[in-house]
């Protein structure tokens, strides 16, 4: 996993993306139906509903159950422009995530008494700019991402650790005494608010 440079330029314009004709032989373009050009495709997968997939690092489940989380659709996005022959290189990150970054997760931040959580994010990179196609509403401000790293498709399980360490690092940082395994029960009831699934998280 290589590092990628924190200067760069966040994008929301899909035409900042490159377009092509998608080769209706590849697997991956087989799953998008009638979407023909890869801007189109961007936008399909953006506009899907943020969840999790039955299993939770498999991209190609995003077109078939037709939701997928930041990790899930970008990979998808990624790989789908390799198999077209121009890839895009899929990216993690990380920021802390508040109510002001996120609003779905700040009661759960509130009622565990932090005022934000390390999250670790995927995005697209291209030539220097990022590309946000989780479909999650924006935030403002937007949130200061850093420590990028290119996330091989092959290592997509990997990010659960890197995030992990992440987190003990800004927890040691912060001076915040909870275990890592707390913290990691209050980011994941946070997701589950970013999804709008208002199950409690288990109380351990």
């Amino acid at each position: 996993m290589s590092h990628w440079r924190d200067q760069q330029t966040m994008s929301a314009r899909f035409d900042e993306l490159p377009d092509f004709a998608l080769d209706r032989l590849g697997p991956l373009v087989r799953l998008l139906g009638n979407v023909g050009n890869f801007h189109d495709a961007a936008r399909w997968i953006a506009d899907l509903p943020y969840g999790r997939n039955s299993r939770p690092i498999d991209y190609r489940l995003v077109p078939i159950e037709q939701r997928g989380t930041c990790t899930t659709k970008h990979a998808f996005l990624a790989a789908l422009s390799h198999e077209q022959g121009c890839p895009l290189q899929l990216l993690v990150c990380f920021f802390d995530m508040s109510g002001q970054t996120h609003p779905a997760v700040a009661e759960t931040l509130a009622r565990a008494g932090l005022a934000s959580i390390r999250e670790a994010h995927c995005l697209i990179g291209f030539e220097g700019k990022i590309f946000d196609l989780t479909g999650l509403p924006p935030s403002d401000p937007l949130p200061e991402y850093s420590d990028f790293a290119r996330l091989p498709l092959d290592q997509l399980d990997q990010k659960q650790a890197l995030h992990r360490g992440a987190l003990a690092i800004w927890a040691e940082q912060k001076r915040i005494s909870m275990p890592v395994q707390r913290l990691w029960s209050i980011r994941e009831q946070c997701i589950r608010d970013l999804a709008g699934d208002k199950r409690q998280e288990e109380r351990s």
